[in-house]
């Protein structure tokens, strides 16, 4: 914070990609709404778990805004659509594919009610092998985020039930449009900076 507060200080126009920090003398924050995201997927998972059971949540750091929001949404909209699962455990691990697929293995076996599970990070992977490995793929309802090549073949496969993706593309061509305005080189006013996620199942993956 205090490096975002020294550029602001030297006049330099700072545009938070991703995450925000509100607090910062930012120009702009470019990025979608992670709170809805999480009540969104809470929404999605509780639909396809019926309501019942427990859900998962693997995440990574907290003190990362994105995914802090993501969790506090979800938590949120589980209270709010499925008033009767539990949260099984929120499990904390970095973007590590190995490490990330032993947290969720040894979930799965301690908690046979585990009907859902909600993964913040980028480890899709790693969750789908995990739910493949307890012949549980397909059974118990995978909401992640990101539509990339391995997320959409997850979601082909049945494996993922939805990919909440960010728009990495329009969050860049934004900011580069709000930066340009900034310095008097656009034109038209640039659109809002708030990014709509998208939402991507097995049909339009």
């Amino acid at each position: 914070m205090r490096a975002v507060a020294g550029a602001a200080a030297r006049g330099l126009p700072l545009i938070c990609l991703t995450t925000d920090l509100p607090t910062a003398p930012r120009l702009a924050y470019v990025g979608i709404d992670h709170t809805r995201a999480g009540c969104t997927a809470a929404l999605v998972a509780a639909m396809a778990a019926r309501g019942a059971g427990s859900a998962l949540v693997l995440t990574s750091r907290l003190g990362y805004r994105a995914h802090r929001e993501r969790l506090d949404g979800f938590e949120a909209g589980l209270r709010l659509h499925a008033p009767g699962m539990r949260l099984a455990g929120v499990l904390h691990r970095e973007d590590d594919r190995d490490a990330c697929y032993r947290l969720v293995s040894r979930a799965l076996r301690h908690d046979a009610g585990v009907t859902a599970i909600y993964n913040t990070t980028g480890a899709n992977r790693a969750v789908a092998a995990a739910l493949r490995d307890a012949n549980r793929a397909g059974s118990v309802a995978f909401v992640g985020h990101e539509l990339t090549e391995a997320s959409a073949a997850l979601l082909r496969e049945g494996v993922m039930t939805l990919a909440i993706d960010q728009a990495p593309e329009l969050q860049a061509r934004r900011s580069v449009e709000i930066m340009l305005k900034r310095l008097g080189m656009f034109e038209p006013e640039p659109p809002p900076a708030d990014i709509p996620f998208t939402l991507h199942t097995r049909e339009n993956a």
